[in-house]
């Protein structure tokens, strides 16, 4: 009865895990290594979130058959087991490798007789790098074997990508000599994908040719590949940036794609050789190119099955390319078509052991490594036997343009020698012309300069002589340099001893030269009527009959008929001031132009009305200027000029500027303050040149320049 009953028990334990009884794995110390995968057991956990105590009760553990096994892409969870008894008297540390760096998370359980957890440790791709209890390309646990002992352990796998978990048991020592001597063959693999990048780099630089930027590129997103493959890439390079980790791989087979397009339009010459094909694949690269923004969006599982499809269709599209341009004639062609054909069959290796189509082994693991190793030295290659048909095509141009240029050569030169003499007959006509004229010109103008002299002998007559300066004034000087032979700036003074006044003005004519000097004369003769004739000695009245005046000569009267201003806007700028000896002041005013006092060191600036004299004015505007009185308490110099000092370009730096009013200001009151001949106003003349030619360098004058300055104090 007891057995009976008994039974159902033991058949509910053998449908559970207890059917296929674990094989034990001898661990002695002389094995360095021990391949776990073919002696474990493993299940597949679909609902993808069973608990390690779920997993020992449901699941049903088979036997594993393969060293390296591979589920391809899948979503379910694997679990595997396996008991490891250590047959030495002494303690044992080994390494447990799972030689696959691409799964999302590794649970390692150590459970005892009775399934009772003892430890549990977790890697993963999507953990920082500095957190793995060994610092490998791989991930590695530290299994710790008691003298003697037996553990039994259960693992976890969980990834978006390819399902594969080649479980290895290592001695440490072993573990280090097979890892170095994996390193040297893979320094030898990205040594000369280095040297290719900086040899082809080189090559773009000098030639600058695109399709050497475009191979260095592609060489760098298949060394990106493969160092987000295999693991290298979070050691050595974003190990503490794990999110980019999660992406790597998807994102350079998405840009590999890419840019390795880009190079076959370029190295084959598509768009003159092929120009459908071409519209093809530039159609293929803008949907490559949003798939490149969709890896940093798309969930890994999603990607990583539609770069690998990119891939496959991009370098069958590439294989094709290569096929069409070498029928077409083009022999590089032939390097490009073996190149992407090793390639190619790496590529696809790796994808269908992704897919679980392949099993894992050394030419499937590293297939894209030899492949690519094999596809960038004959790339090199094809580049290198590109640029001699392109130098044989461009000695061949040259030879024939050269041919080209000897008959066109031969065909001008009789035409040359006809024509010479044609030339020559009539250069020597035109020489004569131009001599004739040359004397001609030369000879108005010496008649237009000698015309100027006189104009500028008529204008510096009408001007106030220095004895007269020196008679009226005393210390005074005048600073006066035309632009041209003649000017539009003129000083005038006046002395009425019966009324006790003395009128000096320095005034700025519109324009310089010919048109300024008129003007000029224009206004020294309205002066002469206004001051000297109608004895009008208050400032502000002198200005506005002067403005009356200019306005009524140049006919600037508001024109009713039409109702608008006459055109002509010509007038002056004038700085006036009258010396009152009766009431001791010192009257001014002034047209757009100040007047500026030194006095004990001190400096005052009397501005002048913003109006001009002459020129624009509105209908029934009537223009008035204001009168300025200062006292004649003490000795003062006094200054008046035009705005051509201050408006002159130079400087000592490479951009010219103005003088600027500022300082010219300054220089005033350094003249006055710093010089110890202050009062020496000739000397103060000969400062304002100086620093007038030394500012203005090797600038052109720009404008007439009159700088009047004289002393005057209380009598």
């Amino acid at each position: 009865m007891v057995l009976l009953i008994s039974i159902p028990v033991f058949l509910v334990k053998a449908q559970n895990n207890d059917s296929k009884p674990l094989e034990k794995i001898w661990v002695s110390p002389q094995q360095e290594k021990i391949i776990i995968s073919s002696s474990s057991q493993i299940a597949e956990d679909k609902t993808e979130f069973l608990s390690i105590q779920e997993a020992i009760k449901t699941l049903d553990f088979e036997n594993s058959t393969e060293a390296k096994p591979n589920f391809g892409y899948t979503s379910s969870s694997y679990w595997c087991r396996f008991k490891i008894e250590n047959t030495a008297s002494v303690n044992q540390i080994r390494w447990l490798e799972i030689q696959y760096p691409a799964l999302d998370s590794v649970w390692l359980y150590e459970v005892d007789s009775a399934q009772n957890i003892i430890q549990v440790r977790l890697l993963g791709d999507k953990m920082p790098y500095n957190k793995r209890e060994i610092k490998d390309a791989d991930f590695l646990f530290v299994v710790d074997l008691g003298a003697r002992k037996t553990k039994t352990y259960y693992m976890r796998f969980r990834t978006q990508g390819t399902m594969t978990f080649p479980l290895v048991l290592w001695q440490p020592q072993a573990f280090s000599e097979q890892t170095a001597n994996d390193r040297f063959g893979f320094g030898i693999y990205y040594g000369i994908i280095v040297v290719m990048i900086f040899y082809n780099l080189f090559i773009f630089f000098s030639l600058k040719d695109r399709a050497y930027l475009y191979y260095v590129l592609t060489i760098a997103s298949i060394a990106l590949f493969q160092l987000a493959f295999n693991g290298l890439g979070f050691q050595y390079l974003w190990g503490n940036f794990y999110p980019f980790n999660d992406i790597a791989v998807p994102f350079s087979i998405t840009f590999f794609s890419f840019i390795s397009l880009l190079f076959a339009r370029q190295f084959l010459h598509l768009e003159e050789s092929l120009p459908k094909i071409d519209k093809m694949v530039l159609f293929f690269v803008a949907l490559i190119i949003m798939e490149l923004f969709l890896t940093f969006i798309l969930p890994y599982k999603v990607m990583i099955k539609v770069s690998s499809i990119t891939g496959i269709v991009a370098t069958t599209l590439l294989f094709y390319m290569g096929v069409m341009s070498y029928r077409k004639g083009y022999k590089s062609a032939l390097y490009f078509l073996i190149a992407w054909s090793l390639f190619w069959m790496g590529i696809l290796c790796s994808i269908f052991k992704g897919f679980g189509l392949l099993s894992t082994n050394f030419i499937t693991t590293y297939a894209i490594q030899i492949g690519s190793a094999l596809e960038v030295i004959l790339l090199s290659l094809g580049l290198a036997d590109r640029i001699n048909v392109l130098k044989s095509q461009l000695a061949k141009k040259t030879i024939a343009e050269k041919n080209q240029k000897i008959e066109n050569e031969i065909k001008q030169r009789y035409l040359i020698e006809s024509q010479n003499q044609k030339l020559e007959q009539l250069v020597a006509e035109r020489t004569a012309d131009l001599e004739q004229k040359t004397i001609e010109l030369q000879s108005q103008n010496q008649k237009v300069t000698d015309s100027l002299k006189y104009a500028k002998r008529i204008q510096e007559a009408i001007l106030p002589p220095k004895q007269e300066l020196d008679a009226i004034l005393g210390e005074h000087f005048v600073f006066f340099k035309p632009k041209d032979i003649v000017s539009g700036d003129f000083y005038w003074i006046s002395e009425h001893k019966e009324e006790q006044k003395t009128v000096i003005a320095a005034v700025d004519c519109t324009g310089h030269g010919v048109p300024g000097a008129f003007m000029s004369i224009i206004g020294n003769n309205l002066l002469n009527q206004i001051i000297n004739e109608k004895q009008l000695f208050y400032p502000s009245e002198i200005l506005e009959e002067l403005h009356k005046g200019v306005r009524t000569i140049l006919k600037q009267d508001y024109e009713s008929s039409s109702n608008i201003l006459s055109t002509s806007r010509d007038g002056m700028d004038i700085a006036l001031c009258v010396i009152n000896r009766k009431e001791n002041t010192l009257e001014f005013a002034g047209a757009n132009r100040p007047l500026w006092i030194v006095k004990n060191g001190g400096f005052e600036e009397i501005k002048g009305d913003r109006k001009a004299i002459g020129g624009w004015q509105n209908k029934g505007e009537k223009r008035e200027f204001t009168t300025h009185s200062i006292d004649l308490n003490g000795e003062m110099n006094v200054y008046l000029s035009s705005d051509g000092y201050v408006d002159q370009f130079g400087g000592d730096g490479q951009i010219s500027k103005k003088f600027m009013s500022k300082n010219f200001k300054k220089l005033l009151v350094d003249m006055n303050t710093k010089d110890k001949t202050a009062h020496n106003l000739e000397n103060q003349r000969s400062t304002l040149e100086e620093v007038m030619e030394k500012w203005k360098g090797n600038e052109p004058q720009i404008d007439d320049v009159l700088v009047v300055g004289f002393a005057v104090s209380k009598e």
